[in-house]
């Protein structure tokens, strides 16, 4: 529901999704008000691990949507996935970051976006990630009107869209 490199990384991972009946995308909604912020997003997700008789929970922020992954499987039993970006657990201190730990030690499997947050993953936990790199939408790139072929060029232009920062591996 978001724009940018996240909000993308789930779009497509959402539309090339092999059967699309298998999947409920909950957009989360936070209170500014009531405490925790997220308590909606727990009910929301109540609703439909009742009526959807959902089986597994991917959690696309650690925090605070993580809270909710783990009280489901200790409650309900349900198994629960973390998808972890850099930005999302580099920043983590104190309170958050003990929470943090205990979220990603309780997952039954924690999905990384980079080698990057893999290598910062450590720090939280000995659960070995699975790296899904970002990619194109595939659909798309078919109206290209020109193949470009590296093999018949000596010299090749590498493009990347992202912020210029060093945990990018950029610089």
């Amino acid at each position: 529901p978001k724009s940018g490199g996240v909000g993308r990384y789930y779009k497509n991972l959402v539309d090339f999704w092999p059967n699309k009946e298998e999947i409920v995308v909950l957009i989360p909604k936070f209170f500014k008000i009531i405490w925790p912020k997220w308590i909606y997003s727990f009910f929301q997700t109540f609703k439909f691990l009742i009526c959807d008789k959902i089986k597994l929970l991917l959690i696309g922020h650690i925090l605070p949507l993580g809270y909710i992954g783990l009280i489901y499987k200790k409650v309900f039993k349900i198994p629960y996935v973390v998808f972890c970006h850099g930005m999302d657990i580099g920043i983590l201190k104190g309170r958050k970051f003990f929470f943090a730990k205990i979220i990603l030690k309780n997952a039954d499997l924690i999905i990384v976006n980079s080698e990057y947050t893999s290598k910062i993953l450590k720090k939280f936990t000995s659960i070995s990630p699975i790296i899904l790199y970002p990619s194109p939408n595939i659909e798309l790139l078919k109206y290209t009107n020109q193949e470009i072929s590296t093999k018949e060029k000596k010299d090749f232009i590498l493009l990347t869209v992202g912020r210029f920062v060093e945990r990018k591996g950029i610089l």
